[in-house]
């Protein structure tokens, strides 16, 4: 217990005597997907829209790096 006291002391006067008191209050969590948003169109618009995108830098990508290579003996 006065360990614990003796080691906050030290952190108030290493950071000047400031309290680390925050002048805002964290949201309460929320859920990352509700429910009432798996029926909703845009949910799996958005879903479909990453999917493509992820398609078409993995083709560029894997474009660019056989182009790098130059043309084959074969």
């Amino acid at each position: 217990m006065a360990a614990d006291q003796e080691i906050m002391q030290q952190q108030r006067e290493e950071h000047g005597g400031e309290s680390s008191r925050r002048d805002y209050a964290d949201p309460p969590p929320q859920p990352v997907v509700a429910t009432s948003e798996l029926l909703r169109w845009s949910l799996y618009r958005g879903a479909i829209a990453e999917f493509v995108a992820t398609l078409l830098f993995l083709y560029v990508a894997a474009s660019a790096s056989s182009a790098s290579r130059g043309p084959s003996a074969a």
